[in-house]
């Protein structure tokens, strides 16, 4: 691996390990796009963003986002793209169906 890729890996790290539920909640009820290697981005709509417990001082306060779409694709890490936030790298769980569609769930530990 190129140390420019590393570099970039990095970048991101940080950039995900900032992120708290405070900077997701604001977003609940707005669009992210899931970006498909085939092409349309897939369109998620943020349905919750809920805090998973305490936390050691000093520590992010894990927390759990839970998106809506209208089709299925497969746990991996996807880019989620939004207007505010930019692109993401997260990993994405599909939960089952709900309300006429999919729901997906992302953790930050």
């Amino acid at each position: 691996m190129g140390a420019d890729v590393k570099q970039l890996l990095a970048t991101l790290r940080a950039v995900l390990d900032r992120l708290t539920a405070d900077d997701f909640a604001p977003l609940v009820g707005e669009r992210f796009e899931l970006l498909l290697p085939e092409g349309e981005p897939l369109e998620l709509r943020l349905t919750s963003c809920d805090e998973l417990g305490g936390a050691p001082e000093g520590a992010r306060r894990p927390f759990s986002l839970i998106f809506h779409g209208d089709r299925l694709v497969p746990q991996q890490i996807w880019t989620l793209r939004h207007p505010q936030l930019g692109e993401l790298e997260l990993f994405i769980v599909p939960l089952g169906p709900e309300e006429g569609g999919m729901r997906y769930e992302a953790i930050f530990t």
